[in-house]
């Protein structure tokens, strides 16, 4: 390894200690801006525009007034449509105080979002000592992770919770602790109560600890280790992971007739919001029409109309949208592989470089329409008709946010890059690995809907590597003007 690349930076050491003033510094600008931002932010915009954020609020006042899982309108009937992670984390937010306000799960949610830089600080001070600051600084200014924690969604939590993850899985492979072991499997499980796209981690994981400790075993990272006790240690956070779930999942299954997480209602709507994606691609218009436009065909002599009006939790409604379910699956692999490769090359674009911009455009209003609108109207087939839907005619103030969102977005992920070539360059495989793996994973479970939302859980990844390649580039230039 090239001494002059990294000669001048400190040695890998774990959870290297933060320089408490530039903490200071970080966390005071934090609070100001979030301060400043839910105070101009008009009350009920959190509502309003936050992703589907009547499924997460309804059941969380459902839990506070009738003490259980059920319909709010209707506490005779159970209400599984949603795990219940962030039911629960809504509820005690709202629980607080004397009366239940949305803007208190705001509150909490830019409590956690501090919380997040704060851990992301310590596994990028650990990757590269110094990074840390830097790494926190970018996540608490992300317009995507800040936008999102001012909207009622699950996003917020579900990236605590995989960071959390994150950072205990980090930690045991220095110390072969099994409390950070079982850290990691608790983390991981309550991501999975919170949003299910998180279940497939759980399998990963004994492996994920081997293999990991296997490449770090002759790096300075993390020490040489036992193997061994790495899959015991996988195998321990995994087991917590699955034995969490297992109470909701029987739960679901008395209505189901089968243990899983999630309802066969929200899992057909998945499976044909991918649909209705492909297929737009293929025969253009926008989203929203071709997704009317399958709603209302008949599929092997069923509507999705015709289950809708199925009583609800009853064994016709629930085997309706099973049947449709597997229909809108094969539908999807039934299309060219040219266009389905076409949908998850754009997909993971967006995935990547999509700026939030819609989420501050709604929460302060600079935009002459809707832009989440503009999306769902163009015509799919061409991305510059797309992009002409999306930016022709909008005001000065609303492109210059577009601008900034878009920017930041593609300007961490050339930083992101760079650090993962950094932490090679310093033989961190194991880091390169972890960063790299994280996103991967959430941009194979995101298939054709790849947006900002979707990317919340991979921003860590990609600011921790950012936090470095900022760190490295600034020894560099004081190094050299020293």
């Amino acid at each position: 390894m090239s001494r002059r690349f990294v000669g001048f930076l400190p040695e890998r050491s774990f959870m290297t200690r933060i320089d408490n003033t530039a903490l200071a510094m970080v966390a005071a600008v934090a609070f100001c801006l979030f301060v400043v931002l839910f105070s101009l932010i008009p009350a009920g915009v959190e509502v309003k525009h936050g992703a589907d954020s009547g499924s997460w609020l309804q059941p969380a006042y459902a839990l506070l007034e009738h003490g259980g899982f059920v319909l709010l309108e209707n506490p005779a009937l159970p209400d599984y449509y949603r795990p219940p992670g962030m039911t629960l984390f809504g509820a005690a937010a709202m629980g607080i105080g004397s009366e239940p306000n949305p803007g208190k799960i705001v509150i909490a949610q830019l409590i956690l979002l501090a919380a997040s830089g704060y851990l992301l600080a310590l596994c990028a001070n650990h990757f590269l000592p110094g990074s840390g600051i830097w790494a926190m600084g970018l996540y608490l200014v992300n317009p995507n992770t800040v936008s999102t924690a001012l909207l009622v969604q699950s996003e917020t939590v579900f990236t605590f919770l995989i960071l959390l993850c994150m950072t205990a899985f980090v930690f045991f492979q220095k110390n072969q602790s099994m409390i950070a072991a079982v850290l990691c499997g608790i983390a991981l499980g309550a991501a999975t109560l919170v949003r299910p796209t998180s279940q497939f981690l759980i399998f990963c994981l004994p492996l994920a600890f081997v293999i990991f400790s296997l490449i770090e075993r002759q790096t300075l990272a993390f020490g040489a280790g036992n193997w061994k006790k790495s899959a015991v240690g996988g195998v321990v956070a995994a087991g917590l992971s699955g034995l969490m779930l297992l109470p909701w999942m029987a739960q679901v299954e008395t209505v189901e007739g089968r243990y899983t997480l999630t309802t066969s209602e929200i899992t057909n709507r998945y499976i044909w919001d991918q649909l209705i994606i492909v297929e737009a691609q293929k025969t253009g218009g926008g989203y929203q029409a071709t997704g009317a436009r399958l709603d209302a065909e008949v599929h092997n002599g069923i509507t999705i109309q015709h289950c809708q009006q199925e009583p609800l939790l009853s064994q016709a409604r629930i085997e309706c949208f099973a049947t449709l379910a597997s229909i809108g699956w094969d539908k999807i692999w039934d299309h060219d592989l040219s266009h389905i490769a076409m949908s998850l090359t754009r997909s993971t674009a967006a995935f990547l470089f999509s700026g939030a911009a819609g989420n501050w455009h709604n929460l302060i209003g600079g935009a002459d329409r809707v832009t989440n609108q503009d999306w769902m109207d163009a015509d799919q087939t061409s991305s510059l008709s797309v992009l002409r839907n999306l930016f022709g005619g909008q005001n000065p103030i609303a492109l210059a946010i577009s601008a900034i969102c878009i920017g930041f977005a593609v300007g961490l992920k050339l930083l992101y890059g760079f650090g993962c070539f950094v932490l090679a360059r310093r033989g961190n495989w194991g880091a390169v690995m972890l960063l790299v793996a994280i996103p991967a994973y959430f941009i194979a479970t995101t298939l054709f809907l790849g947006q900002s939302r979707y990317r919340m859980p991979a921003e860590p990844s990609f600011t921790i590597a950012a936090g470095i390649a900022a760190y490295y580039l600034v020894s560099v230039f004081r190094s050299r003007h020293a």
